[in-house]
Parts: structure tokens; sequence; C-alpha cells
């Protein structure tokens, strides 16, 4: 595990039985905003409510899976597979051993298939067991400060397989335990700051706590959390991370002294980047960091710092109301200042850690576009720097599909063209979209049968594709020759200006003109660092 979220909600206090000496299904609700990250799940912590003795649940499945909805309904199979991707089995019908603990004490149950959890979408986590278990297993759960619908359950003869249950608003307290992935550090509030993207430049330091980042690992990425629509700016700036002993942060300091734990790792030094207008408030924008390899031991606390070097365009960041002082020091309008000039509250952050996958998920309109088509038909799609992140090698990509259900097809000469482009959104002619080209797949492609709308197509690169970080990446992929079956259809953004001449059409091999539209597809890329 590289890092844990955990989940208590505000209000009440309640118990409840997802494991009991009895048949059972429970339902539990989680939202994107309670869990704040996103990445491969590979285990579950729940909370006893009472001290218990040892138990063993005998035929136990467990699933999970992403929604749309802000409430549950009474209809398991309603809450699941609507759009959002396949409820998953973590675990088939297994024996789960769950240890004598104390009140408060958590117990860990790990999954036999780790769950790819998006961060975007909320989460339903479904426990049934046929058999029950030798002794009950009381877990606390709470409910949201504003209720909702978080846990559908049915216990008793039959239940396992019931078609309804009944509602409650209470969820189960949980750690989610992440092997990789995004963690999101935020506790709400929608106050603001200019920095680090402010003109003129600024030094900038945070300080995150060992206890708020619950775990440790290589860190590849780092974003900021927009508070207003973005203003079209460019900005080069120099990203240092480091171990620190310090437990706060004070004005008229030096920014190298919080460097007290094996010095700082500069991961970005004087890079580049370019903010399109139009991002809406509440986007995240990722600082790539190609230049330095830096590990968070855990143990200490955690120093981010940014020296905005040159700036043409000021965004506001969002930071906390009241989410603590000394979190946060500055520099106003000089980037190499060698001590601070104030401090004030945390800001919304995202670390990446290594592990886990890459998703471009767009504003969620309801668009669609033919991406595996049996026909003579291909797509390019245009990802800026701010969206990816982190620089490495890409071995897969993956498109989120929108056909309700795929069946078994092969695309003969199916192809996939990758490369940089350093031009800011797609050209009219197709071959001037990249710097230069890389064919990562060209060959037969074969779509399983069985998945539902929402879920993933991957195409695993043939030859993988070495991504710089800084610039932009171009994706065509496509079926230059003819056949015969059924396309398969996937996500793509709304007609967003943010989205500025970001999907277009055309074999990149070729002379011709692209359509292009203010659109992009949904995409995932499995890059390692």
């Amino acid at each position: 595990t590289q890092f844990t979220k955990s989940v208590t909600l505000p209000n009440g206090g309640s118990s409840y039985y997802h494991f009991q000496n009895q048949e059972s299904r429970y339902q539990y609700l989680y939202l994107a905003a309670d869990v704040k990250g996103s990445g491969n799940i590979n285990a579950i912590s729940f909370k006893r409510s009472v001290a218990g003795t040892a138990s063993t649940c005998s035929g136990v499945t467990m699933r999970m899976g992403h929604t749309s909805l802000a409430t549950l309904t009474m209809t398991f199979a309603n809450n699941v597979n609507e759009g959002k991707g396949s409820h998953t089995t973590v675990i088939n019908n297994s024996t789960v051993n769950i240890p004598a603990g104390a009140i408060d004490d958590y117990y860990t149950v790990n999954l036999t298939t780790p769950f790819a959890y998006n961060g975007v979408d909320n989460l339903v986590v479904e426990i049934v067991s046929t058999s029950g278990c030798g002794v009950n297993v009381v877990s606390r759960a709470h409910s949201a400060a504003a209720p909702y619908n978080a846990l559908v359950w049915a216990d008793g003869a039959g239940a396992s397989v019931v078609a309804t249950g009944a509602t409650t608003t209470s969820v189960a307290d949980a750690i989610f335990r992440f092997a990789g992935g995004e963690n999101t550090q935020h506790t709400g509030g929608a106050a603001l700051s200019p920095r680090p993207f402010s003109s003129p430049g600024a030094r900038s330091q945070w300080l995150y706590t060992a206890d708020q980042i619950n775990g440790s690992g290589r860190i590849t990425g780092i974003a900021f959390q927009l508070n207003a629509l973005s203003v079209g700016g460019d900005y080069t700036y120099t990203v240092k991370l480091g171990n620190t002993s310090l437990a706060a942060l004070a004005a008229a300091t030096n920014f190298n002294d919080g460097y007290n734990v094996n010095g700082s790792t500069t991961v970005a030094n004087a890079r580049s980047i370019s903010l399109p207008a139009n991002i809406p408030a509440g986007e995240w924008i990722w600082l790539p960091t190609p230049d330095g390899s830096f590990t968070y031991n855990g143990t200490s606390n955690l120093l981010v710092e940014v020296a905005m070097i040159t700036a043409t365009a000021t965004n506001n960041i969002r930071r906390d109301v009241g989410g603590g002082t000394n979190i946060h020091m500055y520099a106003a309008g000089h980037s190499t200042a060698a001590s601070t000039d104030a401090v004030d509250g945390a800001y919304h952050m995202k670390f990446r850690f290594n592990g886990g996958k890459v998703n471009v998920i767009t504003d969620g309109g309801s668009s669609t576009d033919r991406a595996l088509s049996v026909n003579n038909y291909g797509v390019v799609n245009y990802y800026k720097p701010h969206e990816l992140g982190s620089a490495g090698t890409i071995s897969s990509i993956a498109c989120r599909m929108s056909t309700a259900t795929s069946v078994a097809q092969t695309l003969n000469n199916y192809k996939v063209t990758i490369g940089h482009s350093t031009l800011g959104f797609l050209n009219g002619t197709a071959a001037n979209n990249f710097t230069s080209q890389h064919v990562g797949y060209n060959g037969t492609l074969m779509i399983p049968a069985g998945l539902v709308q929402g879920d993933w197509i991957t195409i695993n690169l043939t030859s993988p594709f070495a991504y710089n970080g800084t610039d932009s990446l171009v994706v065509w992929m496509g079926t230059p020759g003819l056949g015969a079956g059924t396309d398969h259809f996937c996500y793509r953004s709304s007609l967003a200006a943010q989205y500025d001449s970001a999907h277009g059409f055309a074999d990149p091999t070729e002379a011709l003109v692209n359509t292009i539209v203010n659109r992009k597809f949904d995409m995932q890329l499995g890059i390692t660092n």
C-alpha cells in the first residue's frame, strides 16, 4: 500500500452487520468527495463498534463499482452497471478471516483482485455472504451532514440473492488502501489564492503532515485546483519536494530551512507550461515534474515548493476556509526570494504516487464517437501536459466505452499512432499534428464480449511510447481498411471551449484535412515512470 484514505462521515453513530452469522447482502455508497483519492484499491478496513472475538466468514463475495448515483435505490441492481462501468468482483465466494479486536479497532479485508477506482465517480462497495460468519462482527457507521441513502441491505435466508432491501443513511467507516494513484488533499471550502499561478511570479512553499498524506513512496506528479474559470497564460516554474521535521511554517523564515531531512529534490527545473482559457473552476491543473525522482518517506512531513519564474496571467487556486494556518508560506512578486513574506492556510492539492494509471476524464458530456470501427475510420485526440502531469513510458491506452455492451469483435489492421506536439491544438493537416509519429500498435485487435457502458477498452501497445511529460500528447487510433461487424463507441467531452480543437479525424500518414471540433475522448494511459 502506498497511501490510505479514510472515510468517516460527521453525523450520528450507528452499527451494522455486513459480516454476521447469517446470510446477508450489504451495498454501501461512498461519494468521491469523501474518498479523496484514486488508483488501485487492494484492501479495505472497517471499524469495530464493539469488541469482538475472531470470526471466520464463509461464502463471501465482494464487488465494487463506479456509479453516477448520489443516493442508493432499494433495488441492488439499479445502483450499479448504470453507465459508469462494470460491477467488479474483487473477492469471489471465499473465506474471510477477521481477527479479534477491541472497540474502534480496524480490521482489514484484502481484495483478491484490486479495484481501479477513478476518483471522479462515486463508489459502490457490496458485501454478500451466503453462509455467514461464526460470530457477528459489529461495524461502526456514520451519516453525512446532508443525508443520502448510503446503504441498502438485507439479511436472513435468501438475502444474498434478493432484488431489493431496506435503505438507511449510514455508511460504514472505512479505510481504502491504495497501491499507487492520486492522493487528494483538501478539507472543504473555496477560498482563493493567486499562488503559484501569479503574475508577476512568486515563490511558495506548502507543508503537509504525515498524518494527512497517510502513505509513502515515489511522487510522480502534483496538481492544484482552480477556484475560478481559467485565464489563458504562459508559465515558467521550478518545483522542489522534500521530507521535513518541521511541524509548521512561519513568516520571515528562510525557504531552505525546512529541507532538513536529506535535503530537497528538484523535480522540475525551469520548465514551461501554457494554460488555456475556459477551464472551469474545480478542475485540476498538473505541473509536470520530469526532472527528478522524489520518494516521500511517510514518517516526516512533506514540503512542496513552487517558484514561478515568469507568468503572463494570474489564475486563482482553491484553498480551504479555516483549513489551518502556517500551512503555506510565500514571497510575492519574486521567485528567488530567500525568505517569506507571510503564511496562510491549506491548499487543495493532489499527489500522484507511482502506480495506477493516468485518467483524463472530461466534463462528462454525453457525446460519443466511434473509437473502434470495423471500417475505414479513425480519430485523433490532443492532450495537454496540464491534463496528464507525468512523464514516462506509455504501454497502454484506453477509451471509455459508451456502447451499452461490447460484442466479440476482430478488427483487422488496427493502428495506434502516438506522438508529441508543441502546437497547442490540432492542425488542419493530419500529418502536421505530430512532432514525430510513433506507431504503438499495428495489427489485429480483439475486443472482448461482456464489457458494459463505462468500462475501459484497453489497447496494450506492442511498441511503447516514451512521453516526455512537457509536450502535448497526440493519439490517433483507427482502422484504415474495410471490414464487417460491430463498431464500438467511446465517450468524449461536450462541445466545450476548454477542449479547443482537440478532436479530429483522418489518418496522420496522409495529407488530409481534418474535421476539428472542441472535444476529446476520455482516455486512460498506462504510464510507468
